[in-house]
């Protein structure tokens, strides 16, 4: 967190500068000689300005020039721009109270001559210049006042300016949701502009607080739209440090190699402009980024060389960061004394700042070093500091630490009830700030779905209503319809045999029958002119009813937005594949889900010293069964990433457990089973060893040497000259409340280059088809994987893809299918 804030405001000072002028420098010192004084002022600060983003040492030199020029004049507006620029120059070199000096000088020459403008910015800028100087109360005061200024001048980008730099004022008090608030706030105020560099400042600060929140996704999101802002203006100095934050973002991942490509980028460019400042914060990064891979020498070869630099200049808080950093890789590397030597350095610089953050650390490291060193009384004291500070700013991470050096100490002085009570302590803290989080994760995806299918259900169920009524009220018209008509022809029938009748037993009468048809021509036609009328109303109902055709349409295509939108949330959480390019020699991934979104699930991480591979089969398919994977998939980020479990039976057990308390099973008969069945291997690249647990999925090994075990799990399934395919059974346990609860087992085997591994669910073996529509079974499974073994990856996944296919047939698909191959 700390690295993050320290980024975090070099985003936050920024102009817009036309980086086209950087061209035009050689054209603008031909024309100096012939301009006059003022034009000539302008000249050289504009020069001194374009060097800014290039080289600070030439825009110092043609900014002194422009303030030589200026004091010899009287143009005091000149000298106030120039005095301005030069505050920036210098906050960039990292000597802050020159650039607060400069810029105040500014500020007194823009208030007397009235300039509302100028003013504004350099009262923003003074704000920022305080943020360094630890005032950030001061910078806050400076900010509104700016802020009063511009909505008197109805500025709207230089407003927006002014709410940026409010939020960060609020990043630096952890009030994160205020900070989103002001930088949202803002980037609505530039709705309507197309590019500009504010835009891209927001966005990578809002990034820098996803970041520190640990919502990566979001993170990686808004720092590449910033970073897509900036290249439209070219804006180089800023690309760079959103660079920095994408290497400390792959840095708190552990991908140390990726962050060090970034760092390594930044260094060259604060190396070109001389940029001492940032420069020191890239060398301190690379040498976190060695440390992290175990390169403790280089670390310190790294550390050391920054703290020759950064002795020319006035930087206490990179100082003491430098000493905390060499004195935790002594603390390493067990050299107890020269790591106390260093943390006490670090320690009275970190007294005087206002973080108290950042001298907590310092106090836990000391506490672990004086242990180590057997001052036991010492040790207590820091640590007891150090939980009394870490309890008043609720810093749990830190109070994690501190409860498991207590624990220790305690220990040590044969307190075993205190000793007792603070590993208590550690382990609810770290349990509960593991479980909010999957709690949090599990309830947002419930509570989606359950409204969608709600909604979808209400939705469904109006128009089957309105559906019937309109049935109902069709067959109502016919029935009147064919009422009629049979009416009409019993009256026709019975009229003819009285007129027969009439004929037969008097001709008198027919002036009489006569009239007699007339008045019952007349009725027919009346009831043609109703049944007219019903017609009509018929075809209107018909019109209604494919209206409600058309709305169900509608909702056909909004739930298929809504799963789709569904699949790509769940793709997001699946690993990259690039993960394993730098460990393994290859592998493929054969993911054919039934529906849209999936119940089996893979997951991966590695270093350069371990690979973690997981391929699981969740209950169900669809939406339920990608529930299910996204909760799997956040455990074992958990177990893995954030807790560093690397043995794949610990894992295992602490995902099931997990799972039984997130789903609040209890065993009682007749509550849903919901769990998921899963393989896990461990590979170490240093030992050449795999280390395997599963829950009802075992593991497929194909090695060119023969394995001499006697473990039962391990079972040969058949060799030739050049192969031998084994099989490792799993546990017959699901990972979720069942009658049998032992704890979970690992195997582990050699392994040598070369050699295959196969991890899959049942979906592929379950799969029907076939001339006898029957299922696939694991027996024709296993000899299709070893038939083509000595294939490439990629021509054994299009293999296996086809025969799926070609077996399949037009049977329906009735599971997912995962195969994972793995080659050493």
């Amino acid at each position: 967190m700390n690295l993050l804030k320290k980024i975090f405001i070099f985003l936050l000072f920024y102009s817009i500068i036309n980086i086209t002028e950087a061209q035009n420098i050689d054209s603008l010192l031909k024309i100096l000689p012939k301009q006059n004084n003022k034009e000539e002022i302008q000249t050289l600060r504009n020069i001194g300005n374009t060097f800014l983003q290039i080289n600070l040492d030439s825009s110092e030199y043609y900014l002194e020039k422009a303030l030589q020029k200026d004091k010899q004049n009287k143009f005091k507006i000149e000298k106030a721009l120039t005095y301005k620029t030069i505050g920036k120059l210098r906050l960039y070199q990292g000597n802050y109270k020159d650039a607060a000096l400069n810029t105040k000088k500014a500020i007194s020459i823009f208030t007397k001559e009235g300039d509302l403008q100028n003013l504004a910015i350099s009262y923003n800028n003074l704000g920022i210049m305080y943020e360094y100087l630890e005032m950030p109360d001061s910078g806050y005061y400076f900010y509104n006042v700016a802020l009063a200024i511009n909505f008197e001048r109805k500025d709207t980008i230089e407003i927006v300016e002014t709410y940026n730099n409010i939020g960060t004022f609020f990043y630096y008090k952890a009030s994160y949701d205020s900070a989103l608030f002001y930088f949202n706030k803002g980037f609505k105020l530039l709705d309507n502009v197309e590019s500009n560099t504010t835009k891209g400042a927001i966005l990578n600060n809002c990034a820098l607080i996803y970041h520190t929140k640990g919502d990566l996704m979001s993170a990686i999101d808004n720092y590449i739209k910033a970073h897509q802002y900036y290249e439209k203006t070219n804006e180089i100095r800023t690309i760079n440090l959103i660079n920095n934050n994408i290497g400390a973002l792959y840095f708190e991942l552990k991908f140390y190699n990726k962050a060090i490509e970034y760092f390594t980028k930044n260094i060259e460019y604060n190396k070109q402009t001389k940029n001492i400042g940032d420069l020191m914060k890239s060398l301190n990064n690379y040498g976190n980024c060695m440390s992290g891979k175990g390169e403790k020498d280089s670390a310190l070869v790294i550390y050391k060389q920054a703290l020759e630099i950064i002795d020319t200049i006035n930087m206490p808080k990179t100082k003491a960061l430098l000493y905390k950093n060499t004195g935790d890789v002594y603390l390493d590397k067990k050299n107890y004394k020269e790591a106390s030597i260093w943390l006490y350095k670090s320690l009275d610089l970190r007294e005087n700042f206002k973080s108290t953050s950042n001298v907590i650390s310092v106090y836990i490291s000391l506490a672990e070093v004086e242990f180590n060193l057997e001052n036991v009384k010492l040790a207590k004291r820091y640590a007891e500091e150090a939980e009394k500070r870490a309890s008043e700013i609720e810093e749990f991470e830190f109070l994690i630490n501190i409860y498991l050096v207590k624990a220790e100490i305690y220990q040590q002085e044969k307190n075993y009830k205190q000793s007792a009570l603070y590993y208590q302590k550690y382990i609810s803290l770290n349990d509960s700030l593991i479980n909010n989080d999957v709690r949090k994760q599990i309830s947002e995806l419930e509570t989606r779905y359950q409204t969608e299918r709600k909604e979808h259900k209400i939705k469904l169920q109006e128009v089957e209503l309105e559906k019937s009524n309109a049935k109902t009220e069709k067959a109502e018209a016919l029935n009147q319809k064919r009422q009629a008509q049979r009416n009409i022809f019993i009256i026709a029938f019975i009229l003819m045999i009285i007129i027969a009748l009439i004929i037969l037993k008097n001709y008198r009468e027919k002036i009489k029958i006569n009239n007699i048809l007339k008045a019952q021509k007349d009725e027919i036609e009346q009831k043609n002119e109703e049944l007219n009328q019903q017609n009509e109303e018929i075809l209107a109902q018909r019109d209604e009813i494919q209206s409600q055709k058309d709305k169900i349409n509608i909702i056909f295509t909004e739930l298929s937005h809504s799963i789709n939108y569904a699949k790509r949330l769940q793709a997001a959480t699946l690993p990259s594949k690039s993960i394993l390019e730098n460990t393994l020699q290859d592998f493929f991934v054969m993911f054919t889900p039934k529906d849209k979104v999936s119940g089996d699930f893979y997951w991966w991480t590695a270093n350069e010293n371990y690979t973690i591979i997981t391929a699981a089969d969740c209950t169900g398919h669809g939406v339920p069964g990608a529930l299910m994977s996204m909760l799997g998939i956040s455990l074992l980020r958990e177990s893995v990433i954030r807790d560093y479990n690397v043995n794949p039976a610990n894992i295992l057990n602490k995902i099931r457990t997990e799972i039984i308390k997130t789903l609040k099973q209890t065993g009682k008969e007749g509550e849903q089973k919901d769990g998921m069945d899963l393989s896990l291997i461990y590979i170490n690249h240093r030992e050449n060893l795999l280390n395997f647990a599963g829950a009802n999925n075992s593991i497929y090994i194909i090695k060119k040497e023969k394995l001499i075990t006697e473990n039962p799990k391990i079972i040969e399934i058949s060799a030739d000259r050049s192969s031998y395919f084994y099989e490792i059974k799993p546990d017959r346990m699901p990972l979720a409340i069942y009658r049998k609860m032992n704890r979970f087992t690992s195997h582990e085997i050699p392994i040598d280059e070369g050699d295959i591994i196969y991890m899959f669910s049942d979906g592929f073996a379950d799969q029907f088809g076939g001339p006898n529509n029957a299922k696939f079974k694991y027996k024709p499974f296993k000899n299709m994987l070893l038939e083509h073994a000595s294939l490439p990856m990629n021509e054994q996944k299009t293999i296996f893809e086809k025969q799926y296919n070609s077996w399949k047939g037009n049977c329906d698909q009735i599971d997912d299918v995962l195969l994972l191959g793995i080659k050493i």
